[in-house]
């Protein structure tokens, strides 16, 4: 079995960091037995595209999905104006029917599969994605756009409980569990704060249910759990935007 960890947002300096001062005990039962790695993200390293890597083993661009928000020149996907897609929304919904068909992903290779609000998750669907249904959204709608950061925290404690209990119930080939919360409070308050570090903490419990649930069913040993980050959060001291540039010299 995979376990896949999504910590979005998280830097490897903080975690690193984290696992050092021993805050992250389940994290660093896990490193003992395995690595601790600084890689590199992918272009665009932004939540949703930069999933395509550790879930499909492609560049973004070549599975479809070339930006978070991308213009389609040949207006072969998004036939209505603006002709543009934008996964940060409701149009979230096109990012799996948008991946190439011909490119599958782990959850569609390796089942029973489940995944936990996982941006791309082609392959779990219905129960086995909690996160991603209608009543799920409905939900997250009120905490995202009134910025209730601990309201979204119980929803993704919520969200990570159903993965549990799926296996608990059955050992599934890959399950995945993204937490979004990292990156919403480094938006926020930066990324190395203690609400991200809060996170760290809800998200080393969850590695430790999950550890102790593989252990009490006898499969702990096949129990293979990568925690990763699809982008980090640098330091930023000045922003060049495009749309600026572009009407500086004089054009639309």
């Amino acid at each position: 079995t995979l376990l896949l960890v999504v910590a979005d947002g998280v830097r490897p300096d903080v975690l690193a960091r984290r696992l050092a001062e021993g805050h992250l005990p389940n994290l660093a039962a896990r490193r003992a037995r395995g690595a601790l790695y600084e890689v590199s993200s992918v272009f665009p390293s932004v939540t949703g595209p930069a999933y395509a890597p550790f879930l499909m083993g492609r560049f973004p661009a070549q599975v479809g999905i070339p930006g978070l928000r991308w213009f389609d020149r040949a207006r072969e996907r998004c036939r209505i104006p603006p002709f543009a897609r934008s996964y940060s929304g409701p149009e979230i919904w096109w990012l799996d029917h948008d991946l190439d068909p011909g490119h599958p992903t782990l959850l569609e290779l390796a089942t029973p599969s489940v995944a936990g609000a996982s941006m791309l998750g082609r392959g779990a669907r219905g129960r086995r994605h909690p996160g991603r249904g209608v009543s799920w959204m409905l939900r997250a709608m009120g905490p995202h756009f009134r910025g209730d950061l601990a309201a979204w925290r119980r929803l993704e404690v919520e969200v990570a409980n159903v993965i549990l209990g799926h296996l608990r119930r059955r050992r599934p080939r890959i399950a995945v569990m993204a937490f979004l919360l990292p990156d919403k409070f480094a938006h926020k308050y930066g990324a190395d704060t203690p609400p991200v570090h809060a996170s760290l903490g809800d998200l080393d419990a969850f590695v430790g249910e999950a550890t102790e649930i593989a252990r009490r069913n006898g499969w702990e040993d096949r129990l293979d759990l990568w925690v990763l980050a699809d982008h980090g959060h640098a330091t930023v001291t000045r922003h060049d935007d495009i749309a600026d540039a572009i009407r500086d010299g004089g054009w639309r």
